[in-house]
């Protein structure tokens, strides 16, 4: 995976190379994974940046164990103000 956190994939950037194609690819591993292996996952928006990029966390359960997680977007919601929606951009 890329040490470099911070960095932005541009729109068809996986088509540019094969190291581009692994670049994104590797960016996305830790979406992929938990589903994958069935586990149950919860994505959660906290805030914006001044590019309007969405920032947030993602938290995975065990299996059979969504109660959780419904638990854990319940009391983040009381925390957090309201996101509105990103609309792409083509």
């Amino acid at each position: 995976m890329s040490d470099n956190w911070r960095y932005t994939i541009s729109r068809f950037e996986d088509l540019e190379s094969e190291e581009s194609f692994d670049l994104v690819f590797d960016s996305m591993l830790p979406l992929i994974a938990p589903p994958y292996m069935g586990l149950p996952g919860l994505s959660f928006a906290t805030s914006q940046t001044k590019q309007k990029i969405p920032l947030g966390v993602q938290f995975i359960s065990r299996k059979f164990r969504e109660d959780l997680l419904l638990n854990v977007a319940y009391d983040l919601e009381k925390h957090y103000p309201k996101i509105k929606p990103v609309l792409p951009s083509f």
